[in-house]
C-alpha cells in the first residue's frame, strides 16, 4: 500500500479566497470600526472642516442604510430608503492613528435609529425601505434663471476656492461639485460611486449660495430620499445635474431628494498662532536705510498704533487699479498683535477687485464711497497728494491721531499745508514708490472760561 507513505506538503503558505455571507441581525445593532487608512475609506480623509477631519453627515446616514439592508437581507445599493427627522447631535473627529467605533440600532418595527460614538448619541432619526412607504418625489421643474441677464456659471475651481475662504477644507472625492449657477440654484455633481461624497456635494451647493462667511454644519434633515432605481437612470453622465430649490428648501439630484436640510453656524477655531520673534531696532523716521516694502509697512503700522493706541483697529485702502493692494501684508502684519482685533476693508469698484484674487477671510471688498466711513484708524490710498478733494474726505474719514498712509509716486511734492491738520510722521522712498506717513493733529478744546 503506497497510501500511508504519502504526506501534505506544508512547507509554504497561500493565500485563497473565502466567501462569506454576513449572518443577519436579528438584534438591530451591530458595531462598525472605521480606519481611514482602509483603502476603502481613505476618501474620508477629504472631509475637512475649519482643519479638522470630521466623519461626514452623510457617512453616518450610509451607515444606517447598510444596518438595513443587512436586517432585511438585501445588498444596501441595490435598496432604496428614506429617511425622516434626522438629527445630527455632534460630530465626530476623526483620528489620525487608530479606529473610530460606531454603534448603529435599528429598531425592526418603527425604523428608528441611532448611532452612537464614545458612548454618547450623535446622529438619530427614523429609516425605512422606500417601497414600503407613499412617499412622493416632488415634481418640480428646474429653476429657470433666464430672466437674469449678469446669471455667471462659477467652475469646481472657483466654488472649492471661496468654500475654502469659509473655512471648508474639502479635498479629493469631496470636491464632488462641477459647476454651479451663481445663485446657487443649479448646477453639475459628478457621480463617482460613491453615495457619501454625492450627497456631501449636494449640502455644499445649500452652502455655496449662502452669503455668509460663517461656518455651517448641517444639524437637521426633514426628510431625504434615496431612489436608486431612479438614480441608475439618471447616471446617462458622471456629471449629474442638481437643483437647489431656495424657497421650499429642497435639493434635488439624481435620485436623491433632500427636504428641510437645517444648518447652523458655529464658531470657527482660532488657530494657535506661531511664536512672533520681536527685536526693537532705532529706526529713522526718514528715508531710513535697508527697509524693504514689508518691513517699512510694519514700521508705519506701528507707529499708528503708538499714536492713536485701540483694540478695535480700523483699515480702509482705497483700491487703485495698476496698484498692489497693500491690504493683506498689513493684516498679516496685525495678526502679530493678538490683543488687537482688524477690521480690514478695500474699497473698490464692482469687478475691479475680488475676494479671490486676494485669497484671504480677513480682507473684505466693498463698492462704497470713502465719505460713508468714519473713525478710521489707518487709512491706505495711493497718488492721494494730488487730488486735494480725495485728501480732504481722507481726512474727515480719520480718527483723531490716526494716520494716512500715502503711496505716491517717486519725485511726488510731498509738502502739506496746515489747512488739512496733517503732519508727516513717517517717509521712505522705495524703488518703485515712495510711502508717507501722515498723522491727523488733534484740535486742542479752547478754555473761553
Amino acid at each position: 500500500m503506497i497510501s500511508p507513505l504519502i504526506r501534505w506538503e506544508h512547507s509554504e503558505d497561500w493565500f485563497v479566497m473565502t466567501y462569506e455571507s454576513q449572518e443577519r441581525e436579528k438584534s438591530g445593532e451591530r458595531s462598525v470600526a472605521i480606519d481611514p487608512k482602509d483603502e476603502d475609506k481613505k476618501y474620508l480623509t477629504g472631509h475637512v472642516i475649519d482643519g479638522r477631519n470630521l466623519f461626514p453627515a452623510t457617512a453616518y446616514l450610509e451607515l444606517v442604510w447598510e444596518s438595513l439592508a443587512i436586517m432585511t437581507e438585501q445588498v444596501y445599493t441595490e435598496m432604496s430608503v428614506v429617511f425622516e427627522d434626522v438629527r445630527f447631535h455632534r460630530a465626530t473627529k476623526i483620528p489620525k492613528e487608530g479606529n473610530t467605533e460606531f454603534i448603529i440600532m435599528v429598531q425592526k418595527g418603527s425604523g428608528n435609529f441611532e448611532v452612537i460614538e464614545g458612548g454618547g448619541s450623535v446622529v438619530s432619526g427614523i429609516v425605512q425601505v422606500l417601497e414600503n412607504t407613499s412617499y412622493k418625489r416632488a415634481s418640480l421643474e428646474p429653476p429657470d434663471p433666464c430672466y437674469n441677464d449678469e446669471l455667471l456659471e462659477f467652475s469646481s475651481h472657483d466654488i472649492y476656492k471661496e468654500l475654502r475662504l469659509r473655512g471648508y477644507d474639502y479635498q479629493g472625492a469631496f470636491c464632488g461639485l462641477v459647476s454651479l449657477d451663481s445663485l446657487g440654484q443649479t448646477g453639475k455633481i459628478h457621480w463617482n460611486n460613491n453615495w457619501v461624497t454625492f450627497m456631501d456635494s449636494m449640502f455644499q451647493a445649500q452652502l455655496f449660495h449662502t452669503d455668509s462667511r460663517s461656518l455651517f454644519i448641517p444639524i437637521a434633515i426633514q426628510k431625504l430620499t434615496i431612489d436608486v432605481k431612479r438614480h441608475t437612470a439618471c447616471l446617462q453622465e458622471l456629471d449629474v445635474p442638481v437643483h437647489v430649490y431656495k424657497e421650499m428648501n429642497i435639493i434635488q439630484s439624481g435620485g436623491v431628494e433632500v427636504r428641510g436640510l437645517r444648518s447652523s453656524a458655529v464658531s470657527r477655531r482660532k488657530p494657535l498662532s506661531q511664536p512672533v520673534l520681536e527685536k526693537c531696532v532705532l529706526t529713522p523716521y526718514v528715508e531710513p536705510a535697508h527697509l524693504d516694502l514689508h518691513t517699512t509697512l510694519r514700521v508705519c503700522t506701528h507707529i499708528t498704533l503708538e499714536n492713536k493706541p485701540v483694540t478695535q483697529v480700523k483699515v480702509v485702502e482705497l483700491h487703485n487699479p495698476g496698484w498692489v493692494p497693500l491690504a493683506p501684508a498689513v493684516a498679516l502684519i496685525l495678526a502679530d498683535l493678538p490683543l488687537l482685533k482688524a477690521n480690514i476693508t478695500i474699497l473698490a469698484k464692482a469687478g475691479d477687485l475680488s475676494e479671490m484674487d486676494l485669497n484671504m477671510a480677513e480682507v473684505k471688498i466693498e463698492d462704497h464711497k470713502l465719505k460713508d466711513k468714519q473713525e478710521c484708524t489707518l487709512l491706505i490710498a495711493s497718488n492721494i497728494l494730488l487730488h486735494r478733494e480725495l485728501l480732504q474726505t481722507a481726512v474727515n474719514a480719520l480718527a483723531d491721531g490716526a494716520c494716512i498712509l500715502a503711496r505716491e509716486k517717486v519725485g511726488t511734492e510731498s509738502e502739506l499745508s496746515n489747512g488739512f491738520r496733517l503732519e508727516t510722521m513717517f517717509e521712505k522712498t522705495l524703488k518703485e514708490e515712495k510711502l508717507l506717513l501722515l498723522r491727523k493733529v488733534t484740535v486742542p478744546l479752547r478754555s473761553f472760561g
